[in-house]
């Protein structure tokens, strides 16, 4: 951070090093600034997008030349499908502060995409279309507009939003439930979709789960850990089971020689009533034993 009468970079002392100025207050909000760009980074993690953009909307205010706050800005536009605005945070990042900037990566990374670019410029032009047809009261036109703009740009939540409000305006409820949950899924807690769900719940009568993809992807991450740990745990009980049935069946054991010598008196027609009786022990070598 640079001060404001001079320019001149800052350092920890609580005066500008080179007119002498008094930089305390410009320190503290500079802190205020970092703190709303943690918490605009903390919401943007657990996907609340529209908090996370007030968060840092409202850290730029105390510091313009935040760039980690401006760049994360830009992602979260990005995110909600907004790319425009996204391009402009990230131009004005990098026109603040050229050295070491992550916003000329993100800037080359979308530019070199030239298909892409394409696209979102025309989910733009079809987008305002939509915008035009819904003034015009021609909704059918506009429903078919927006359907192209989401299968072009997913994450549009602003497309999510007009889509439902039509939907909602010819009382197809299931239809807006459908779209607003998806919308809910990329942006967790935007107020217009949690409104316009409580809007069809009013007039369904039904309540509206927004937790089922999260669920399915719990329970898929809970199966991909489970299922190996359970073959583990089998192998680990069968395979000494399995050894040990083995071993009493092969040469390791009297228990093989004890088979194949039963099998071979019963193929070669010979009585079996002796087969199992234990021999004597002889009594001369019982009473050596005893003299011992």
């Amino acid at each position: 951070m640079n001060c404001i009468y001079c320019g001149t970079p800052l350092s920890d002392i609580d005066y500008c090093t080179g007119c002498g100025a008094d930089i305390t207050i410009l320190k503290r909000v500079a802190r205020i600034s970092n703190l709303l760009y943690n918490e605009g980074l903390d919401k943007a993690r657990v996907r609340d997008l529209s908090g996370a953009i007030k968060s840092l909307k409202r850290s730029l205010e105390f510091n313009k030349e935040n760039k980690d706050a401006r760049n994360l800005l830009g992602l979260v536009y990005f995110e909600s499908g907004e790319v425009v605005s996204a391009l402009t945070e990230w131009v004005i990042s990098k026109n603040m502060n050229p050295d070491d900037n992550l916003a000329e990566y993100y800037i080359d990374k979308l530019q070199s995409n030239k298909n892409k670019l394409d696209t979102i410029n025309q989910t733009i032009r079809k987008y305002n279309q939509a915008l035009v047809y819904c003034r015009e009261d021609n909704d059918d036109m506009a429903v078919i507009q927006l359907k192209k703009v989401l299968s072009q740009n997913p994450k549009l939540i602003k497309a999510y939003h007009l889509l439902a409000l039509l939907y909602l305006k010819r009382q197809e409820y299931e239809k807006a439930r459908k779209l607003l949950k998806k919308a809910a899924f990329i942006d967790t807690n935007n107020t217009t979709t949690l409104r316009y769900l409580q809007e069809v719940e009013l007039a369904t009568g039904i309540s509206t789960s927004l937790d089922m993809k999260r669920k399915k992807k719990e329970y898929l991450e809970c199966a991909a850990f489970t299922v190996p740990s359970l073959f583990l745990v089998m192998l680990v009980f069968y395979i000494p089971f399995v050894m040990s049935l083995y071993y009493s069946l092969t040469e390791w054991n009297g228990i093989s020689k004890l088979l194949s010598t039963f099998f071979l008196a019963s193929s070669s027609g010979r009585p079996l009533s002796g087969f199992w009786q234990f021999r004597r022990p002889d009594r001369a070598f019982m009473k050596k034993r005893m003299c011992r």
